[in-house]
């Protein structure tokens, strides 16, 4: 399926994938983490919603 899913993809092992989970509380499969410039993270699974997804990138790129 990864091939068909456009995106950047990364194959994790066990380990790589625990420490991601726990780190930034991911609940399932898509999950969305918004990254600020300054590093700081939020998890924001009500991203899934596509619509959302965009809006939301366009509003963070125009107050930049």
């Amino acid at each position: 399926m990864i091939p068909d899913i456009k995106g950047k993809h990364f194959r994790l092992n066990d380990k790589q994938w625990e420490y991601l989970a726990k780190k930034f509380k991911i609940d399932g499969i898509p999950s969305y983490v918004l990254v600020d410039k300054d590093g700081s993270y939020r998890l924001r699974n009500d991203l899934r919603d596509h619509d959302l997804l965009c809006k939301t990138l366009a509003e963070k790129s125009q107050s930049e």
